[in-house]
């Protein structure tokens, strides 16, 4: 763990990455494609899908998170997309790494090298795995399990083509699998400590097209 924050700069790096916004292409297991952002500044975060027919947001701010739809309507977010976006931003699971409890640690085989992994349980109630390589100390990939009505949904995420921003090494490729499909993600640009109002973190007023 200690590796890894390293590789960010440790905590003095992390308290000068006020925010960053990632721009990507999500490819799903059927070949849609969808232009998305990732917003994060300290614990809030943001999921923004740009679609013809208007952008589909989760978003969170402290311990409230909330969706609106591309029509412009609003809910409150379930439990199981709150974790999600946190678990999938590279910054907020960075910043609140430690917090992770029940920590487990072992050496595993991940594709055809060893590696660190990391189990434990986020929130207080989300099994995590973390995988890191034991020399470059990068996150390789993340398994979380969230609760449905027939048992647990896995979601796993591996991170490769780590490049070079701002001094910190950041994956460029991922692969997000669901029991359902899975995503490819393309990262199109990553910009670090620009301006962010915290206004767009807070839950939008419903509205109807």
């Amino acid at each position: 763990m200690d590796n890894y924050l390293k590789t960010l700069g440790g905590d003095a790096g992390l308290a000068k990455l006020q925010s960053r916004v990632v721009k990507y292409a999500a490819t799903n297991s059927i070949g849609n494609t969808a232009n998305m952002e990732m917003v994060s500044k300290g614990d809030n975060s943001l999921s923004i899908t740009h679609a013809d027919g208007g952008d589909v947001i989760v978003g969170h701010t402290g311990n409230t998170a909330w969706q609106r739809a591309a029509n412009g309507a609003v809910r409150e977010a379930r439990e199981d997309e709150f974790d999600t976006l946190r678990l999938q931003d590279p910054l907020y699971l960075a910043r609140n790494l430690k917090s992770i409890s029940n920590l487990e640690t072992r050496r595993v085989r991940l594709d055809n090298q060893e590696v660190y992994q990391l189990r434990g349980t986020a929130f207080g109630r989300v099994p995590v795995r973390l995988f890191f390589h034991p020399k470059s100390g990068n996150l390789l990939r993340v398994v979380f399990l969230l609760p449905n009505v027939i048992g647990q949904n896995v979601v796993r995420i591996d991170y490769s083509d780590f490049r070079n921003v701002q001094g910190t090494p950041f994956p460029f490729s991922w692969i997000i699998a669901r029991p359902l499909g899975y995503q490819t993600v393309k990262v199109d640009s990553v910009q670090q400590n620009v301006a962010v109002e915290d206004t767009r973190f807070a839950k939008p007023t419903s509205r109807s097209n």
